[in-house]
């Protein structure tokens, strides 16, 4: 059963009467594609995120992987256990991960990565230059500063060519360049998305009684001469999991973590 709509008390979210927003009401309902409605005072939305998929020629040759639920991580670690070269695509939680564990699986690993430095949106330069020395201690390649130009292979991916035209051979690839949050719910109501569905200090929408939580959400954190109640410490700590974003106190990006 998948929920098509949004209700409030008999209204889809998008339409308003007049040019002015219906009133809130205190009961809200949801519609499935059945036509069974649910009624709460209360809704959260918790729908989550999907892996972003790499941009470029060759994304549909065989032994191209992305990591986002458990049955993905037991393809992985399936086609793995015949590979002799692996590279990770995306220098995040994702990726840092998948290179340490193929690497001790005696898998020849390269990590590549856009930025000068793995996990800059989030680790500190010495952070960073540590946990770089720890993977390369492991046997990681890591190449910085790369573009991805295309997957090479007829049938397996068998080498990923950067933008430099320097050609890694390669028989598996796991890619890690973030998720895109789920949102097609909401994308003809009123409920405000940026990047993601946009919520405050205690996880509202823009509509009353209707909250978000997870992947899906971004979060606004309030000033501190307004009241707000969450630091943004707090904020890092809900949102570093998943790399996407946060905003600082006057609603600007802290960190955009878009690959």
């Amino acid at each position: 059963m998948r929920l098509n709509t949004v209700i409030e008390r008999g209204c889809r979210l998008e339409k308003h009467r007049g040019g002015k927003p219906p009133p809130r009401p205190t009961l809200k309902r949801l519609r499935s594609n059945s036509g069974e409605e649910f009624e709460c005072e209360h809704l959260l939305l918790a729908t989550g995120a999907q892996a972003r998929k790499l941009d470029g020629r060759g994304n549909d040759v065989d032994n191209v992987f992305y990591l986002r639920s458990l049955k993905d991580s037991g393809t992985i670690r399936s086609r793995s256990a015949g590979a002799k070269a692996a590279v990770i695509i995306g220098g995040g939680f994702i990726g840092m991960e998948v290179a340490s564990v193929l690497a001790q699986k005696n898998i020849q690993t390269t990590l590549v990565i856009r930025e000068d430095r793995v996990w800059s949106r989030v680790f500190t330069p010495v952070m960073s230059a540590f946990f770089e020395q720890y993977y390369t201690a492991r046997g990681v390649r890591i190449v910085k500063q790369a573009r991805v130009a295309a997957l090479e292979g007829k049938d397996t991916v068998q080498a990923v060519l950067l933008g430099d035209n320097e050609k890694l051979s390669c028989d598996l690839v796991v890619v890690g360049v973030g998720a895109v949050p789920v949102t097609e719910l909401l994308e003809k109501t009123v409920i405000a998305l940026d990047d993601g569905i946009v919520v405050n200090e205690y996880l509202e929408t823009s509509r009353t009684g209707i909250y978000a939580a997870g992947d899906s959400q971004i979060i606004l954190i309030p000033s501190s001469e307004n009241g707000g109640g969450l630091s943004i410490g707090t904020m890092l700590f809900l949102k570093v999991s998943i790399g996407r974003g946060w905003f600082s106190e006057d609603g600007n990006r802290l960190c955009d973590c878009r690959p």
